[in-house]
């Protein structure tokens, strides 16, 4: 998954952007909302996909007849609800800022990502994670809605960071995309 990331400036060009009144706020609004994403998609997206992937995120039934899962901290709450309480404080940090025209459709951009890992991809692990049952044909389903809410949040990602180029380009800001596995 391409990480979002964008490394604007050098400190020395931050600092000397002070001046600037315009691009200076053009460039805390991005350095603001960016680092706050990145955490997200690093921390939690990322983290909890792989865990999943991993199969350290069990379904009920298997949580309750695993007699290793003492040693794991994987619950459906734990998995969901701290999932959705990163996206409400990113919401929180996100509304408290006030973006600018240009900015605009960058803003909506976030918020359309946060809303898809907030809403399907929470949703769908917390359907997992409570599957009570053996069924294998329901485990498989399950899995499949996890995986298509993560490429979901994938492209949603990929769009995102197109947004933000153009904004980029509208405000004088410079950055480059960093690629990561």
């Amino acid at each position: 998954m391409k990480t979002f990331s964008f490394i604007s400036f050098s400190l020395w060009l931050g600092i000397s952007l002070c001046s600037c009144t315009g691009v200076n706020k053009e460039y805390v609004y991005n350095e603001t909302v960016s680092n706050n994403v990145y955490w997200i998609t690093e921390h939690y997206v990322e983290s909890v996909y792989a865990d999943f992937k991993n199969g350290y995120i069990q379904t009920a039934y298997e949580m309750r007849n695993d007699p290793m899962n003492e040693f794991r901290n994987k619950t459906p709450e734990t998995v969901s609800d701290n999932l959705k309480k990163e996206i409400d404080s990113a919401f929180e940090k996100l509304n408290a800022l006030e973006p600018s025209e240009q900015a605009k459709d960058f803003h909506q951009a976030i918020t359309d990502y946060l809303n898809a890992v907030k809403g399907p991809l929470a949703d769908a692990l917390l359907a997992y994670c409570t599957l009570d049952t053996l069924d294998e044909e329901q485990k498989n389903a399950l899995t499949q809605k996890v995986n298509e809410a993560y490429d979901k949040i994938s492209e949603i990602e990929t769009g995102m960071i197109e947004v933000q180029k153009t904004y980029f380009k509208n405000v004088g800001l410079k950055g480059k995309e960093k690629e990561t596995d």
